[in-house]
């Protein structure tokens, strides 16, 4: 399929200087004590949490980390994802000066599908040091697996940690649980410990449900229907999203 052809095609060209950016919500975190009555199964509220897989080459070999973000209630829209991003192009910039470039790929959830998302790319750059070269979104129910991979691993150390005789009931205990025994190989685990308000989207791109991928150009955005087919429209998105950018913690 094209939109896989072009996960393909970014593998290929990664460096020490260019990674991959793969990021997905997964499913809401059910809290869970070691010990509970059947009563408190019920009426339970679900914990959001953030994946970010990172993929570079390094003396030509992948490497990957995955960066989660773990939420006690959000809304799971675009301005949070905004500053999810933000926060990890910015981490990856502080950890490792040499990353100049980054490749994002998500699916079609409307919070990374959306005009606010990729009208906030620009301001993103600015404040991370990272320069945004192209935003993929995948086919349907396809293209996040890292993301879905490395969920279930978190999921199995966090099971672990509550047959310890353990509570997982908060986002801060849920950090603890995947950091638990040395943490999970290549995982990182920070807490959004601030509410994040969503606002209406202020710009609209003519039929974006059926833009699949975006590429960040000086004179503005290439966007096309699917990977590699014809020329592209260019969409001025200049001075979009910048108020959003605020730091979370």
């Amino acid at each position: 399929m094209r939109q896989d052809q072009a996960r393909l095609d970014v593998l290929d060209c990664l460096d020490e200087k260019t990674c991959l950016i793969t990021s997905d919500w997964a499913m809401k975190f059910l809290p869970q004590r070691y010990r509970e009555a059947q009563s408190d199964w019920y009426g339970k509220r679900g914990i959001s949490w953030h994946i970010s897989v990172v993929v570079r080459r390094v003396n030509g070999q992948l490497q990957t980390q995955t960066l989660v973000h773990i939420l006690q209630s959000c809304n799971q829209g675009s301005s949070t994802v905004i500053l999810l991003l933000e926060h990890v192009l910015r981490t990856l910039k502080t950890d490792n000066p040499e990353i100049q470039y980054a490749y994002l790929r998500q699916d079609n959830a409307g919070c990374y599908h959306s005009a606010t998302t990729i009208a906030a790319i620009p301001a993103i750059q600015l404040s991370s040091g990272v320069s945004v070269l192209a935003v993929d979104f995948s086919d349907p129910q396809g293209g996040k697996g890292p993301a879905d991979r490395m969920s279930a691993t978190c999921k199995n150390h966090i099971r672990r940690y509550i047959n310890e005789g353990h509570d997982v009931t908060t986002a801060e205990q849920m950090k603890e649980a995947i950091l638990s025994h040395g943490g999970v190989e290549g995982v990182r685990a920070a807490v959004v410990d601030v509410a994040i308000q969503e606002t209406p989207e202020k710009r609209k791109i003519t039929g974006i449900n059926k833009l699949n991928n975006f590429g960040y150009r000086d004179e503005g955005v290439l966007a096309r229907r699917a990977y590699g087919i014809g020329t592209g429209s260019l969409i001025n998105i200049s001075n979009a999203g910048e108020s959003r950018l605020k730091a979370m913690w």
